[in-house]
């Protein structure tokens, strides 16, 4: 009797078994970077005549074009240069600051993790004659500026301006795979270094004012020698020569931009043989009072100082006014000028 050897019942695996495996192999080469992950070539299909699809995500993630523009701030027809008169370095934060680029119309990488937020540094090169108009920047990038820090973040102990910016809603150009930030318009003002108080605003000294309780004004004032030019003042002081606080106190002094203050809003000292009022506007490029000299302003910025006045017969008292300003460097320089007053 011949036999027959029994039919096998094993068949071969499906092929979409195969298709899947291979497709969680390339799944898994692509998440650790051997290969192009699949994902990355579906966002980057293009349709013919379109162009790449931007990622399915919450915030910008990818590659962000950075534009900065420069101005005279007080002549908008004036531009300024990028990277010669004014710095702008491109910040993200992530667990620390890390520079991303630097100058105008270069690109970025942006994550995720970022949440649609980056920061520009800014600040002033050594030799340029520039101070940055801090306030009118935020004026006038109201919708890309959520706020700004003056702080020091490369450790060179110099501070600068960090603006916040939102580019949240950056639109994505599907021709180039780019998202296009906003532009950042920066705005300088040039500084005055002939800033002085001239001959015509140091008043004559005074004599004869007697014996008897009397106000008397002093009409100090300073000129920026041109227009479109500014000087940062941060402290003013009065200084008297003597140490009796009955024969003279400050009533007020005009200060420009804040305008009259009074005398008790200055901290005084006294010493041995002399009493100083002052009063401190800012202690650095960010706080202190940018004055400066529109077009058609005569130049002229008083600080004008009411005393009250009580002397001896013998008294003369020598009341000296003491500017302090900023340079652009930080640096800092006085103007200062005395008056003579006499009870005879």
């Amino acid at each position: 009797m011949s036999s027959r050897g029994r039919r096998s019942t094993r068949r071969g695996r499906p092929w979409w078994h195969y298709a899947l495996a291979g497709l969680i192999i390339w799944c898994i080469l692509g998440y650790v970077g051997v290969l192009p992950a699949p994902w990355h070539l579906i966002q980057q299909y293009q349709k013919p005549g379109g162009g790449p699809s931007p990622p399915t995500t919450k915030y910008p993630v990818g590659i962000m074009t950075m534009d900065v523009a420069a101005y005279d701030s007080l002549d908008i027809t004036q531009s300024r240069t990028v990277g010669t008169n004014v710095k702008c370095v491109w910040y993200a934060y992530r667990n620390g600051w890390i520079q991303l680029n630097s100058g105008d119309d270069v690109d970025v990488n942006i994550f995720e993790e970022d949440q649609g937020k980056l920061y520009a540094m800014v600040y002033v090169p050594s030799g340029q004659n520039y101070y940055v108009d801090r306030q009118k920047i935020l004026d006038k990038n109201k919708k890309l500026i959520t706020g700004y820090q003056y702080i020091d973040i490369t450790g060179d102990r110099e501070k600068e301006w960090i603006f916040t910016l939102d580019v949240s809603k950056a639109p994505y150009a599907s021709g180039t795979g780019k998202y296009i930030a906003p532009t950042l318009n920066l705005y300088l003002v040039t500084y005055d270094d002939s800033f002085s108080i001239p001959s015509g605003g140091k008043p004559a000294d005074i004599s004869g004012v007697g014996t008897s309780t009397v106000t008397k004004t002093l009409d100090w004032y300073a000129t920026i020698s041109a227009e479109k030019k500014g000087i940062a003042i941060y402290k003013v002081t009065l200084t008297v020569n003597t140490s009796d606080v009955t024969k003279v106190s400050l009533v007020s002094m005009q200060i420009p931009g804040l305008g009259a203050v009074d005398g008790s809003a200055f901290t005084r000292d006294e010493f041995t043989n002399q009493i100083r009022w002052t009063y401190t506007i800012g202690n650095d490029l960010d706080t202190a009072q940018l004055v400066v000299r529109p077009v058609n302003h005569p130049g002229k910025f008083y600080f004008t100082t009411t005393l009250e006045l009580n002397l001896d017969s013998s008294d003369v008292i020598a009341a000296t006014l003491t500017i302090y300003e900023f340079e652009p460097d930080g640096d800092s320089i006085t103007d200062s000028d005395t008056v003579n007053i006499s009870a005879s």
